[in-house]
């Protein structure tokens, strides 16, 4: 999946999420803060469906050892970067079994802050152009 199209899917279903919601429902006063409050439900499903199709991906094919390869590769290319020696002391701590798992935890986290964000900005933006298309009453 290329990266950018991922960005602007979020978005595309906080603001999806919204219309369905606009939809079937009696309620015409769709404010900001409830487009938000849709899209931030809609990207917290999305992101719990993501980390656990990616967790059963990675156990079904029994890639652990690329995965943490592959964390290790990161964290080295970041450590080559920088020659503070707090930095590369910290990487050497992120190449234990400890630091990975609290590596891939964080990265965890930030995914799942990423989508419940930009859903809800979604649905924050599609629920004040909805609210602008709605006959006066």
């Amino acid at each position: 999946m290329v990266p950018g199209l991922a960005i602007l899917a979020l978005p595309l279903s906080g603001t999806f999420c919204v219309r369905l919601y606009g939809r079937h429902s009696s309620a015409r006063d769709l404010t900001a803060s409830v487009g938000f409050r849709l899209g931030a439900r809609a990207g917290a499903i999305a992101s719990l469906v993501f980390l656990v199709l990616n967790a059963l991906r990675i156990l079904g094919v029994h890639a652990e050892n690329a995965v943490r390869n592959g964390a290790i590769e990161a964290v080295q290319r970041t450590g080559h970067l920088s020659s503070d020696q707090q930095v590369r002391e910290t990487i050497e701590l992120l190449k234990t079994p400890e630091g990975l798992a609290f590596f891939l935890i964080l990265g965890a986290f930030v995914v799942c802050v990423l989508f419940v964000v930009l859903c809800g900005l979604g649905g924050a933006v599609s629920a004040v152009l909805l609210r602008r298309k709605l006959p006066p009453k």
